[in-house]
C-alpha cells in the first residue's frame, strides 16, 4: 500500500469532550456521512452528537440496563441499540423517540448489525436473531451453539471479485472432496457469521435457520471476527490467543496466526495484511497470505481492547488509557493520545477521533497535525 497518511509528531491540542453520559461508554458509532456519532453507556442510554458543534442532538431513554451495542441505519434517520435487559430499541437519530422494541432474546444483547432492512442481534442466551427492521417481527432464530454467541460478522459475498481462475476450480474441487457441511455461494449471496463462546464461529444463510457452515479448530472462545470479502476468507480471534483463517464458502481452515500470550480481544484485515490487539498488551500485523507476523507493536501496558485501521496507520487503544498511533509497516509509534481512562471503544473521521471510557465521556481529538493528508 501506498502511503496515503504523514504522520508527525507536533504536539496535539488537549481533547474536547462530549459530556452528558452518567456511566462508561461502551460503543462508539459514526453516520455514513460522518456528520454524527452516536454512543451507548452503562447509564442505559444512547445519545448522538452533532460532530461539527459537538453538541448533543438527542437522547434516547427507556433500556432497563446498561446499552452494549448500537448500529445506524444506511440512511441515517435511526439508530439501534442493544441492552442487558435483553431487548433491542430503535431510536428516530433526532427526536430520541423508541420507534420498535424487539423482544425475544432471553439474555444480554451483546452485537447488532444493520443491512439494509433487516436487523441481526447475538446474545448470551446461545443465540443470534433475524429481525425485520420495519416491523419489529422475529424472522429466524439461528440456534446451534452451545454457549454464549457475542460477535458478529455480516458478508455479502455479491460484492466480491473471485481473483483467479485457479481459486474457483480450487474451491470447486474442495467442495467435491468434502464431506462436511457446505453450501453454494451462487445461491447464498449474504451469510451471517457467528462467534461463540463454544469455540467455534457459525454461517448462516438468510433463508433458513439451519447452520450452514462450522468453523471449528479454536481452543477457547472466538471473541472477535472480521474478512476478506474479495478473497473469500474470514478472520477469527479467540481467547485461546491465536487468530485463524478460514475458507468462507467451504469452512477449510487456512492458517494459523501464532504469537500472542493471551486471549485476542480486537481483529481487522486490510489490503492483505492482519491486524491482532491482545488481553497480552501488545498488537501484531500479520502477511494474510504467509501468516507470519510482520511487525509488532508493543508500548501499551494492559490490554489491546480495540484497533483501527487507516491507511497505513494503525490506531490502538487500551485499558492503560491510552491511544497509540503506529506507522504500520515501520511498526514505529508515532504518537501517544493520553487523558482517559480505560479506553472501550474508538472511532475515526478524516482528522478526528473518538474515544470512549470509564470515565462517562467520550473524548475528541483532533489529529490534523499529526495527519498531513487523510482522504
Amino acid at each position: 500500500m501506498g502511503s496515503g497518511v504523514s504522520l508527525g509528531r507536533s504536539r496535539l491540542k488537549r481533547p474536547q469532550k462530549l459530556e452528558g453520559h452518567e456511566g462508561s461508554i461502551n460503543a462508539i458509532c459514526l453516520s455514513s456521512d460522518g456528520g454524527l456519532v452516536a454512543t451507548a453507556s452503562d447509564d442505559g442510554t444512547a445519545r448522538v452528537w452533532d460532530t461539527e458543534t459537538l453538541e448533543q442532538i438527542s437522547q434516547m431513554r427507556g433500556h432497563h440496563q446498561y446499552v452494549n451495542c448500537l448500529a445506524m441505519t444506511a440512511n441515517d434517520e435511526f439508530v439501534i441499540t442493544g441492552s442487558a435487559d435483553k431487548t433491542i430499541r430503535k431510536w428516530d437519530i433526532f427526536s430520541g423517540g423508541c420507534k420498535i422494541v424487539f423482544e425475544g432474546h432471553e439474555s444480554v444483547v451483546h452485537c447488532v448489525v444493520v443491512y439494509q432492512s433487516s436487523l441481526f442481534s447475538s446474545s448470551y442466551d446461545k443465540t443470534a436473531r433475524h429481525w425485520d427492521m420495519k416491523t419489529g417481527e422475529c424472522l429466524r432464530v439461528y440456534e446451534g451453539h452451545s454457549r454464549a454467541v457475542s460477535p458478529l460478522l455480516f458478508i455479502n459475498l455479491s460484492v466480491a471479485d473471485r481473483r483467479t481462475e485457479r481459486r474457483k476450480s480450487r474451491v470447486k474441487m474442495e467442495r467435491k472432496m468434502s464431506t462436511g457441511s457446505r453450501f453454494h455461494s451462487g445461491q447464498h449471496k449474504t451469510l451471517l457469521i457467528t462467534g461463540g463462546a463454544d469455540n467455534t464461529a457459525r454461517a448462516w444463510t438468510l433463508s433458513s435457520s439451519k447452520c450452514a457452515i462450522v468453523y471449528e479448530g479454536h481452543g477457547s472462545a472466538v471473541t472477535c471476527l472480521t474478512a476478506s470479502v474479495a478473497d473469500r476468507e474470514l478472520y477469527t480471534g479467540s481467547s485461546d490467543g491465536t487468530a485463524r483463517s478460514w475458507d468462507i464458502e467451504t469452512g477449510q481452515p487456512m492458517r494459523v496466526f501464532d504469537g500472542h500470550q493471551s486471549a485476542v480481544t480486537c481483529i481487522q484485515v486490510d489490503s492483505g495484511y492482519l491486524v491482532t490487539g491482545s488481553a497480552d498488551c501488545v498488537t501484531r500485523c500479520w502477511v494474510c497470505e504467509l501468516g507470519e507476523c510482520h511487525k509488532v507493536y508493543r508500548g501499551h501496558s494492559n490490554a489491546i481492547t480495540c484497533i483501527h485501521i487507516r491507511k497505513d496507520t494503525v490506531f490502538t487503544g487500551s485499558t492503560d488509557g491510552d491511544i497509540k498511533v503506529w506507522e504500520m509497516f515501520s511498526g514505529d509509534c508515532c504518537h501517544t493520545l493520553h487523558g482517559h481512562h480505560p479506553v472501550n471503544c474508538i472511532a475515526v473521521r478524516t482528522n478526528w477521533i473518538y474515544t470512549g471510557t470509564y470515565d462517562k465521556c467520550v473524548l475528541v481529538w483532533n489529529i490534523s497535525t499529526l495527519n498531513k493528508t487523510v482522504s
